[in-house]
């Protein structure tokens, strides 16, 4: 394999939360094809495996995973013209903006501020200030179960509120041109900053994976945790922020055990003072 193939490597990288975790392998391809030789010699090799991308919406649970995490994030191929937007699923939201930005093409900007890739963006529905992902998706090339490059239209995607394709692996996505306005580079570019101050001014600093729990129908989830008393309770070295509820916080060398029992203390007791279920917006690898 071409692919670059690490053993026993840290996670502690790949995860902005920053938790302690090793895995036996881990792959980092570059283009679509080496992700889909990566999926074929892991299946060859009955080798359990697992695709993220930048680790900004998923939790470690294990101490070590005996298996494969195949890393997309240096999958950083993308074009842009007159007629077509297609990205592979290692470009980042911010990068490929900016690149359309370069071509007079706005609508994204909105979704800058979330730290995440294309390909994470197409899995969850990557949602911000009232635009979701999908708005502008026209189809998304996956891997199917005959590790064949399989084209998806969005109208084949059963999507819904911070949830995307979760059927095949992913591989590269293209957005619909007519879902973009013509704006000068100047104007997208204050859009993005504008964006970006507005989000930061409620997202704390420090190593999270962004909102824990989905916004129930017609509520916050964050002003929900913060009204049953739990902003800025601790376990361990895990913290819910003071400034923001819905995030939890890694001050140090917080452990999963740490920050999954804050999630489920948080559930319990909205449930029981509430009568409300908050669902996770963030996945926990339990296994692979």
């Amino acid at each position: 394999m071409e692919t670059e193939i690490k053993e026993n490597e840290s996670l502690r990288s790949y995860s902005t939360f920053g938790i302690p975790s090793t895995v036996r392998f881990l792959a980092l391809p570059k283009t679509i094809l080496e992700l889909r030789e990566s999926i074929i010699y892991c299946s060859s090799k009955n080798i359990p495996y697992r695709i993220i991308g930048n680790g900004s919406n998923i939790l470690f649970a294990k101490e070590n995973y005996d298996g494969c995490f195949i890393v997309t994030k240096k999958m950083q191929n993308y074009h842009i013209s007159d007629t077509q937007i297609s990205a592979e699923v290692g470009v980042s939201l911010l990068k490929l903006t900016l690149a359309m930005a370069e071509k007079n093409l706005s609508g994204l900007e909105s979704l800058c501020g979330i730290h995440g890739t294309v390909g994470g963006a197409a899995y969850t529905n990557a949602g911000s200030f009232g635009s979701e992902f999908y708005d502008f998706v026209k189809s998304i090339d996956v891997i199917n179960d005959k590790s064949e490059i399989e084209n998806i239209p969005r109208e084949n995607i059963h999507f819904s509120y911070r949830k995307g394709y979760h059927t095949y692996p992913i591989a590269q996505v293209h957005l619909d041109i007519n879902k973009f306005k013509k704006l000068p580079i100047d104007k997208i570019k204050e859009n993005i900053q504008n964006y970006q101050f507005l989000r930061g001014k409620n997202q704390p600093r420090g190593r999270s994976i962004g909102c824990i729990f989905k916004n129930p129908p017609d509520k916050k989830a964050g002003k929900i945790i913060q009204d049953v008393g739990f902003g800025g309770l601790e376990i361990g070295n895990a913290q819910v922020s003071t400034l923001h509820a819905n995030y939890i916080i890694n001050k140090g060398n917080a452990s999963s055990e740490d920050i999954q029992s804050l999630i489920k203390i948080i559930q319990e007791d909205v449930k029981t003072k509430r009568n409300i279920d908050l669902e996770l917006e963030i996945e926990i690898i339990n296994s692979l």
